[in-house]
């Protein structure tokens, strides 16, 4: 026998107005199972494009200071020194 791949979901609560409170409460399972689906898949999206923007803004950060550093003299070699000094 195959075993069966269980999706497993979580709760989670979030504020709405009180006519989409109202809405979902009046919604059958059907359609509040199909609303599920896709706010998880919003929200998943969403996350997602907000750790593609910090990755970008990280990254831009240590360019800046990366070139900083290089305009005041630092360069590989003394780079190096710093960090191999025990």
């Amino acid at each position: 026998m195959k075993p069966q791949n269980k999706i497993v979901q979580e709760e989670i609560t979030i504020k709405v107005s009180p006519q989409v409170a109202a809405a979902y409460r009046q919604a059958t399972a059907e359609e509040k199972q199909q609303l599920e689906i896709k706010l998880a898949e919003i929200i998943q999206e969403q996350l997602s494009v907000i750790r593609r923007n910090s990755i970008i803004e990280l990254r831009q950060t240590m360019d800046i200071m990366s070139q900083e550093a290089q305009d005041r003299g630092l360069t590989p070699e003394i780079l190096d020194a710093i960090l191999n000094d025990d």
